[in-house]
């Protein structure tokens, strides 16, 4: 397989439909999708069972967990975590992965669409080390590169609240990889009133002494 889309399942039985079929939907056919059910307590785990998915099924692991493991279990030289409760255009890998045909492209974002209880397009531009350790200007679902992310050794369980993902775009930054951008609206992001970026609002400073705590030598 040339990418992997891996979404990590923890109770989100009202939208990993979506999820899943705009994964499977994808124009560009080489690709696997894999669900890592993170020890769901609904009936997330039979819902993803009817699908054409690779199923990893585990006790609850956490976010970080979740995505190693699917990881783990997949095949692709490029990677794609998509949360349960987002979606992306049929034509997310389509348009991305030819930005990868740079060995030195470690990372490929698009721009964002906010949807829920916020309706806006979220413009991101490619980042660098020095910008990405101020504040974390990648979205979640951002192309990844297998070899980057192998060097990193993955998502840091230790983290939390969305800083895995910041922490690990630091991480593939910090080995020389380039950023790039689709300047386009693929990937939707569902804003809910409690949310982990509302959370993790709440503990910034904490969260951010954490990264700075990972990346002493950088800091």
């Amino acid at each position: 397989m040339i990418a992997s889309i891996i979404i990590p399942l923890y109770n989100q039985q009202e939208f990993v439909e979506k999820a899943i079929e705009s994964a499977l939907n994808q124009t560009f056919k080489d690709a696997e999708v894999i669900v890592v059910n993170d020890g769901s307590t609904d009936s997330s785990l039979s819902i993803a069972k009817r699908y054409p998915v690779v199923i990893v099924d585990q006790m609850n692991k956490g976010l970080a967990g979740a995505r190693n493991a699917g990881v783990l279990n997949s095949t692709g030289n490029f990677l794609l975590p998509l949360d349960a409760d987002d979606w992306i255009e049929a034509t997310y890998l389509e348009k991305t992965l030819p930005l990868m045909y740079d060995d030195t492209v470690g990372l490929v974002s698009t721009d964002m669409h906010f949807f829920g209880t916020q309706n806006t397009i979220i413009r991101i531009k490619p980042t660098t080390l020095s910008q990405e350790m101020l504040a974390n200007r990648l979205p979640v679902c951002s192309l990844i590169r297998r070899e980057a992310f192998l060097q990193t050794g993955g998502y840091n369980p230790r983290l939390a609240k969305g800083y895995e993902d910041w922490s690990l775009w630091i991480d593939i930054l910090k080995r020389g990889w380039q950023h790039k951008v689709v300047s386009e609206a693929l990937f939707h992001y569902r804003t809910k009133p409690q949310s982990m970026i509302t959370e993790a609002g709440k503990f910034h400073e904490q969260l951010f002494g954490d990264i700075k705590k990972v990346f002493s030598t950088l800091y």
